[in-house]
């Protein structure tokens, strides 16, 4: 069942989907709800995550300020100095807090900023799949992900690997096994080995 938190008095606690309140507001500061069956709470000094009865099941430092949500049994994290980081449900950092965003793509990954705003993206493991050295990254579809330099687009496979250079003036994200691009003026949709295709019309391109 879910379990969504409530404010009485200043203290948060939780209620399930109808209503019924499941743990006593007592915690000072937490997520608006549980996933996978763990919720960030903080009372006091106190920092952790805590079960659906309401119980610590893990302690973390202080300096963990604040614990979104988990999927994977992974969730982004933020420290007291606003930075962010990646951690498992055990309470194991497996990306540092020292990057300005990290933003969950789906299912796989996290795309990365660093503090000189290169990005990147990670997976679920804390694995860098693109390292931050690129303006923009794009999360995949169909496989496929849209990495942008400071002049060109290209596309990466998931395991980094450039399968289309960056020969592109602006690139959009693969659908239906085709990708819009651009060079100049002209626009282009070509297939995931970075083909032209030609058999595609339509009245309006956006």
């Amino acid at each position: 069942h879910e379990l969504y938190r409530i404010q009485v008095g200043g203290k948060c606690g939780f209620i399930n989907e109808y209503g019924k309140l499941v743990i006593e507001p007592q915690f000072d500061r937490a997520y608006w709800q549980f996933t996978d069956s763990v919720c960030f709470v903080t009372v006091g000094e106190r920092h952790g995550l805590i079960n659906t009865d309401g119980d610590f099941v893990v302690e973390l430092d202080s300096s963990i300020d604040w614990v979104k949500w988990f999927q994977n049994d992974v969730a982004t994290f933020y420290d007291t100095n606003l930075k962010m980081g990646l951690i498992k449900k055990t309470g194991e950092v497996v990306l540092p807090a020292i990057y300005n965003e990290i933003i969950r793509d789906e299912d796989d990954g996290f795309v990365v900023e660093d503090t000189l705003g290169n990005r990147g993206y990670v997976n679920y493991r804390g694995e860098f799949i693109v390292p931050c050295m690129y303006d923009d990254v794009k999360g995949f579809e169909e496989g496929l992900m849209v990495v942008a330099t400071s002049n060109n687009c290209g596309y990466v496979d998931t395991t980094g690997t450039f399968v289309i250079d960056t020969i592109y003036d602006e690139a959009r994200d693969f659908g239906e096994g085709i990708a819009r691009v651009k060079n100049g003026d002209n626009w282009q949709f070509i297939d995931h080995q970075g083909k032209v295709v030609t058999n595609i019309n339509y009245d309006e391109i956006l």
